[in-house]
């Protein structure tokens, strides 16, 4: 190598992940589409082959390799990575009818896969498995564009949509240089039990207790929707990766950024003895 290269430190969790990541990209996904269907009992061998391309075509049009790489790099470093699947993405677009007027309608639907950030995941303390019952929260931040586009694609009610975009984020700062930073809003996701209050054929308020519910709230004071689990399955549509499994049940993995760190500190200290990089500690040799 060049001299300039030994100036230059290099964490060994980055070496790490940069090997590791690759290796079980691979060996994840050896194509892209990497799936296959087995036809059982009476049904014809060409209905599997249909089947199959149809599912390979969304898993290539979602991009889901592309969109678990960086869950994979955070599950390597982190020891955790997150994935959205199962949602349905729905593009709305202009049309043009034989009367030459214009009309809104869905011009794109289709099953959808999204990486997920670590840090926006927030799950029951308790919680062990992503189909147990107890629940997870997500929290985001969003441009007001997007609040609009997310409004538009889920029909949500357009008064609730301007108090939204009027309501004040509460972790919002302003920032140093005035007119650099758009206006933020949170938006928190809450999948988990609820319970669900309702009235009988005799008019009498009763109570479903803890219901597979899916709630948005902007702002954490404007409530966009509230709705039961859309989903058959019941459960959130995010998938969780772990590297390592803790030795003691956790809901997080270990990751290479945990085992790694007394080795990096031990390299920094005593074996790499350079003064552009090494923390000098007297008496500790």
């Amino acid at each position: 190598g060049f001299d300039w290269q030994n100036a230059v430190n290099v964490p060994l969790m980055v070496e790490g992940e940069q090997t590791i990541t690759p290796r079980l990209f691979v060996a994840l996904f050896p194509n892209d589409a990497p799936m296959d269907v087995k036809v059982e009992g009476d049904a014809p061998e060409e209905q599997g082959i249909r089947i199959k391309g149809i599912i390979q075509h969304h898993f290539r049009v979602a991009d889901v390799p592309g969109e678990c790489y960086p869950a994979m790099t955070q599950c390597s470093l982190l020891g955790t990575g997150y994935v959205e699947g199962g949602q349905w993405f729905i593009r709305k677009g202009w049309q043009i009818d034989n009367k030459e007027e214009r009309y809104f309608v869905p011009i794109e639907k289709r099953p959808d896969a999204k990486f997920v950030n670590w840090f926006e995941l927030y799950p029951h303390p308790a919680k062990m498995r992503m189909n147990d019952t107890l629940p997870i929260i997500r929290k985001r931040y969003i441009d007001a564009e997007t609040l609009k586009k997310l409004a538009v694609d889920s029909q949500w009610d357009a008064k609730k949509l301007k108090e939204a975009l009027d309501s004040e984020c509460p972790a919002y700062t302003e920032s140093k240089y005035k007119g650099t930073r758009q206006k933020e809003y949170e938006i928190l996701e809450y999948w988990g039990p609820w319970d669900e209050s309702f009235e009988d054929d005799n008019g009498e308020e009763k109570k479903r207790i803890a219901v597979p519910y899916w709630i948005i709230v902007v702002n954490r004071s404007v409530r966009l929707r509230g709705i039961p689990n859309p989903y058959n399955h019941q459960m959130p549509p995010y998938c969780k990766i772990k590297l390592f499994e803790d030795p003691q049940p956790c809901w997080f993995g270990v990751g290479i950024g945990q085992v790694g760190k007394p080795t990096q500190d031990r390299i920094n200290k005593i074996v790499n003895q350079r003064l552009d990089n090494v923390d000098l500690v007297l008496n500790k040799q």
